[in-house]
């Protein structure tokens, strides 16, 4: 079965849904997956196009379907993962 063509003007509940899900599961979507393609799923595909050098059109097409499908993780997100964070630098004590 082709999965259905989602955009902010043009999707379906269903479709979205699962959509949705696979974003939460890659980390892009942290809201409800509730069905509704609403500004918060458009930023989210687009940053997940972005991070998978797709045309961050906004919309859940073929390419946008295959790479939500794939368990390959960006190269972005790999390399932030393996990065410790800076530790924060603490000033020194007023001296009196």
């Amino acid at each position: 079965m082709t999965e259905p063509i989602l955009s902010f003007h043009r999707a379906d509940r269903i479709g979205t849904v699962k959509a949705q899900e696979l974003l939460a599961e890659k980390g892009y979507f942290a809201g409800r997956a509730n069905g509704d393609f609403g500004a918060p799923m458009q930023r989210s595909v687009v940053a997940f196009q972005k991070d998978h050098k797709l045309e961050p059109d906004g919309i859940v097409g073929a390419e946008t379907w295959a790479a939500l499908a794939s368990t390959k993780k960006p190269k972005k997100a790999k390399k932030a993962a393996q990065e410790p964070e800076p530790a924060a630098e603490v000033a020194p004590a007023p001296e009196f």
